[in-house]
């Protein structure tokens, strides 16, 4: 009776230790993919910040030249 029993505990710790090895793995890969979305995101906020600085500076300088001329 006795080896049954410390078989089936030494199969639940193999269980154990797969499903936690299953649980790592998809945590890293959703940390992985979260991070290339937010650089994503990142990166798009700041094109869209350059572009409407960009955007801004144009105006003033039209601004500029009509109250030169």
């Amino acid at each position: 009776m006795n080896e049954v029993k410390r078989q089936a505990v030494a199969e639940l710790h193999r269980a154990v230790t797969a499903a936690e090895v299953k649980a790592t793995v998809a945590v890293t890969a959703e940390r992985a993919r979260l991070e290339k979305v937010v650089n994503e995101v990142r990166a798009q906020a700041r094109q869209e910040a350059f572009a409407l600085l960009n955007s801004q500076e144009d105006s003033t300088e039209v601004g500029r030249d009509s109250a030169a001329n």
